[in-house]
């Protein structure tokens, strides 16, 4: 029987860009964004959050909460701290039966699931043990397995629990340093906010800090304060729990809003997740997120609410406040198309303002408030006739200020002249004698600025410039950026190459000597672009180009490319993408080795597509690696036959994918028998794997040809065996093999006495 709870015990009553390719623009230049998928809406909760108890008998102490920031995934549970000690007892928090027994030498560690009469599952993980009958159950799986990893799976007649029994205690087996690890899920498997239940503490009076809000512009068209990358704002404290933006936000086209805010509650000084957020504009909410429960089998999508790009950037850990269709996540309102994307014309031009509520689980708030202008920036017109410039702004309703500045091309210094526009006339006129460079920005009623329209007049000076062409991938289209050192004598133009077609891209200025201009690429085809800019006329001509490498994965459809002549396979199938994907390739190198980066490496996969590498010479100890966010993980080990091809799947974002041999055996160290008890040796030793990583269950240890199991930890690369029977007096071998993910084998024997 298991221990029973004594009865004294209390209880305490989402050029930073849409790396998931939603398109936000689609190739007609629409604003285009995917209706929300039918599988993707949650069904209500249907658990008594008053029948469940708190699961241990350490202190009320929250020190992770549910649905927070991991590199990879949600947090799925809430962490219990135990004051850096272990051995606390677990109770089961509900009526029940151990449905799942887990033992791993990372993650969880140690790990129990009790599935409860109304299907929903509670879990307990980074164990030190488990109550002794379960103890038992997991010995003798590991002896007849020979390895410390198991999963097993128990019918309810096996261990039956009752509301309060210990069935563990706490520890830190697997990742991390002491505490509980507790989780409720419902029959899905999909992870369930604990801090819903009615009776577990709540004690929480510290308001939540706002750091700073992020505003990203989606789309082609989307800039913010005349940027199309991320702008990150500071914020100033004006009371308890409230802040402001002191500046006023330019938008043009559509961007979505996102902030960096922390927790703290009594008792500990670790940093903590968010509750909810609210996004109200001129006071209507347009964007709520209630974190009640995420997926587990999809927590990678994580990366659709926090903002993976800026958090690699070292800006901080951003929530965003607009949704990224499609997805399953369902803890956000409406559920709508674009929702919480301010664009027009879901909203109006001109001034609004903007408010971002955060609560903390207990309910503490904190108010983030500024202004933004949203606005479209009107079309302006140079042409040069008559030794005049005659400038036309569509519609000119839009403009109050005109900016005009002129200049020679060998001299640096600009003349300008800033007047309202009804001064100035529309068109506004201006001698073009002596004029080498016109350059005119318009600023609305609202104080935002266009791009400044530049005009080149007259030949080249000087110099022959040079051009060179870059181009930067986001969602569905191609920015392409074109640089000319020294000014050049008119607009370059711009030709792309996309298989068979020829396409005439307009460019725009960005400024006196960098152009822009956008791309859609075809969904149809897979392979090489090269885009070429041209500046001059006649014998003075230059050019400049830019290769690159765009597969699109379709959405809903199968297909493959080989690329390099076979070199690299990359094959998708309808569930390997929740919408369509342009994947840039880039060859490259690691180590020596040939690689290939896919990109954007955060995008956000579903199911996850197939890649494949031919080995340059098909070594025995080989193999298919990819570095994502969870750094170097192995896809596949060995070949296939005839083909000498490596493959393996890509799950959760895009990376690199390179093949690399390893012909080094693990390592065995420091290793030590201590006779602490006559006849009851403690045996432990230290392994390291330096890429591969160690093949758990196979890493063996022996005495006198007898396996045994060790505990093993594989966070600090440590493995420690007490002995359960008395070895007989006289000598022993003990003998250790680590193998890798790789097939290479380390094998240590030592002969030691028993006295």
């Amino acid at each position: 029987m298991l221990h029973r709870l004594t009865k004294g015990l209390a209880v305490s009553a989402v050029f930073l860009l849409v790396v998931v390719c939603v398109p936000f623009i689609g190739s007609t230049g629409k604003d285009t964004i995917p209706a929300t998928p039918a599988s993707s809406v949650a069904t209500p909760l249907q658990t008594d959050f008053t029948d469940y108890i708190w699961p241990t008998e350490a202190q009320p102490v929250i020190t992770s909460t549910f649905a927070e920031y991991r590199r990879t995934h949600f947090h799925g549970g809430i962490d219990i701290g135990t004051g850096d000690g272990t051995g606390l007892r677990v109770f089961a928090s509900r009526d029940g039966y151990v449905s799942r027994i887990s033992v791993s030498p990372t993650g969880y560690g140690k790990m129990l699931f009790i599935r409860h009469h109304d299907g929903f599952f509670t879990t307990y993980a980074h164990l030190r043990n488990f109550a002794a009958s379960i103890d038992e159950r997991v010995g003798r799986e590991q002896e007849k397995k020979g390895a410390y990893p198991v999963d097993i799976r128990c019918g309810p007649e096996e261990f039956p629990v009752t509301k309060g029994e210990v069935v563990a205690y706490t520890g830190e087996t697997g990742v991390g340093t002491p505490h509980l690890h507790f989780e409720i899920r419902d029959p899905n498997n999909n992870f369930v906010n604990p801090l819903q239940c009615a009776t577990f503490p709540n004690r929480d009076t510290i308001l939540p800090t706002a750091r700073r809000i992020a505003v990203t512009p989606l789309g082609e068209t989307g800039m913010v304060d005349a940027s199309w990358k991320s702008s990150t704002y500071n914020l100033r404290e004006t009371g308890a729990g409230t802040y402001e933006v002191r500046s006023t936000i330019h938008i043009s086209g559509a961007a979505g809003f996102a902030i960096d805010v922390r927790d703290r509650a009594e008792g500990t000084y670790y940093r903590q997740g968010i509750q909810s957020h609210q996004l109200l504009v001129d006071d209507v909410p347009v964007y709520t997120v209630e974190l009640d429960r995420a997926p587990a089998e999809n927590s990678h999508q994580s990366g659709l609410y926090f903002d993976w790009d800026l958090s690699d950037a070292g800006l901080g850990r951003f929530q965003r406040l607009y949704c990224m269709l499609p997805n399953d996540l369902w803890f956000y309102s409406p559920r709508k198309d674009s929702a919480g994307i301010i664009t027009i014309p879901e909203f109006s031009e001109g001034p609004h303002t903007f408010r971002i509520i955060s609560k903390d689980r207990g309910g503490n708030s904190t108010t983030v408030s500024g202004k933004f202008v949203l606005h479209t920036p009107p079309l302006i017109t140079i042409r040069e006739e008559n030794d005049l410039f005659r400038i036309l702004f569509e519609p000119s309703a839009r403009v109050k200020y005109a900016h005009v500045s002129t200049r020679e091309r060998s001299n640096a210094r600009w003349s300008t002249l800033t007047k309202p526009l009804a001064e100035f006339g529309n068109p506004i006129e201006v001698s073009s004698r002596g004029i080498d460079i016109l350059k005119v920005v318009a600023e609305d009623t609202w104080g935002a600025k266009s791009l400044p329209q530049v005009y080149h007049s007259g030949v080249t000076k000087g110099k022959t410039p040079r051009v060179s062409v870059s181009h930067e991938l986001g969602g569905n289209f191609v920015r392409l950026l074109v640089h000319v050192s020294g000014a050049p004598a008119r607009t370059p133009s711009l030709k792309l190459f996309e298989g068979s077609r020829e396409h005439d891209i307009p460019l725009s200025p960005v400024d006196v000597d960098h152009f822009m201009a956008t791309f859609f690429p075809s969904d149809t085809v897979g392979g090489l672009r090269r885009a070429v800019a041209q500046v001059g006329t006649g014998q003075d001509v230059t050019t400049g180009s830019d290769e690159f490498m765009i597969y699109p994965l379709k959405a809903g459809a199968s297909g493959t490319y080989s690329i390099d002549e076979g070199a690299f396979i990359l094959s998708f199938d309808p569930s390997s993408v929740l919408s369509t994907v342009f994947v840039e390739v880039i060859r490259s190198t690691y180590d020596g080795h040939p690689s290939y980066q896919l990109e954007p490496a955060n995008t956000v996969l579903d199911r996850g597509i197939i890649v494949g590498m031919r080995s340059p010479d098909n070594e025995e100890k080989a193999g298919l690696f990819s570095y994502t966010r969870r750094g170097w993980t192995l896809l596949a080990a060995g070949t296939e036959p005839n083909n000498g091809i490596f493959t393996g799947r890509l799950t959760q974002t895009l990376g690199e994918v390179t093949i690399v041999s390893d012909n080094t055996p693990p390592s065995i160290s420091r290793v030590s028998i201590k006779q602490t008890r006559q006849a009851y040796p403690v045996i432990s030793f230290r392994f390291d794997d330096g890429f591969a990583g160690i093949e758990y269950d196979e890493l063996k240890m022996y005495i006198d040809e007898r396996i045994v199991v060790p505990e093993v930890d594989g966070e600090h690369e440590r493995a420690v065996y007490q002995t359960r029977q008395p070895l007989d007096k006289g000598n022993h071998l003990l003998t250790i093999r680590a193998t890798d993910k790789l097939g290479n084998l380390r094998e240590f024997t030592k002969r030691f006495t028993v006295r």
